[in-house]
């Protein structure tokens, strides 16, 4: 019989290596649970849809933390889905498959993305002052005292 991080590191590389689309999970839970992510992802659909597949993938990653409780990347993959099914239960709004390349729902465009029509340019970059500098600003903001003529 062969130690158990061998068949793991096995699962993982027929996970990752797969072309098909369609891996082995073998043996190891954390592999199956990627992979049951990217099953649920994969096709896009109605936003009911994948919050109950994204449901099945939490149960799948809550399963392995209970088996495995120190396994860092399923910890990570468990947060990472219980926010993106957070996110996606939020917005309401069908879920295009993965890797397809719609335009975005948003009449604004990409979150964190530059605008299409390229605007940057009339915006300033901002940067707090020293309170030195901040001192200095005050005392020529008052100016001297007026002297009145006539």
């Amino acid at each position: 019989s062969r130690p158990a991080g061998v068949a793991s590191a096995r699962a993982a590389a027929s996970y990752w290596g797969a072309a098909d689309g369609t891996p082995d999970a073998g043996q190891d839970p954390f592999v199956a649970a990627n992979q049951a992510y990217r099953a649920a992802v994969q096709p896009g659909g109605d936003w009911q849809t994948v919050v109950s597949r994204l449901d099945r993938v939490i149960e799948q990653y809550a399963d392995v933390l209970r088996s495995h409780p120190g396994h860092p990347d399923a910890a990570y993959n468990y947060e990472f889905v219980v926010r993106y099914r957070a996110a996606v239960a939020a917005r309401r709004q069908n879920v295009p498959p993965a890797g397809t390349d719609e335009p975005p729902s948003s009449m604004h465009g990409l979150e964190g993305a530059p605008p299409p029509e390229g605007g940057g340019k009339q915006f300033r970059m901002l940067v707090p002052m020293l309170p030195d500098e901040r001192r200095e600003a005050e005392e020529a903001a008052r100016g001297g005292r007026r002297i009145r003529k006539g």
